[in-house]
């Protein structure tokens, strides 16, 4: 596999420097994954034109966090996991939110506990139901 540098506005190309400045300007820095995307301005722009889309759903952005952190940790992703939860941390997500999702244990919340669940089982079973 090879190793992708993480790239910032100074080293980025051209064609992905406006990116990487929404980026900064949404979050405050530029996460080390849209770093590495920005050697490819089209992978940039997808990873952010489909990330924005979500944000524009019904779901509030502590049920966007849900989703995101469960997907994250069923997939096993550290980077993903620590991301999400700065991420969750910067959206008021309840601590105890993320803290739930993180070492397995049910949330709470009725709503999103079910969201959890529902996520987790969308990804187990591939969207194929029984």
């Amino acid at each position: 596999m090879s190793d992708f540098p993480v790239l910032n506005l100074d080293s980025a190309p051209s064609a992905s420097k406006d990116l990487l400045q929404q980026t900064d300007n949404n979050f405050g820095f530029i996460p080390n994954l849209i770093g590495v995307m920005a050697s490819s301005p089209s992978l940039t722009e997808a990873y952010l034109t489909v990330a924005g889309i979500f944000t524009k759903s019904n779901l509030s952005a502590t049920e966007q966090q849900v989703v995101l952190l469960t997907v994250s940790h069923y997939h096993e992703c550290c980077y993903c996991m620590a991301a999400h939860t700065a991420i969750a941390g910067m959206q008021n997500v309840e601590p105890s939110v993320v803290e739930a999702i993180r070492t397995n244990q049910v949330i709470s919340d009725i709503k999103l506990e079910s969201l959890r669940q529902f996520t987790w089982l969308l990804i187990e079973k591939r969207g194929l139901g029984e």
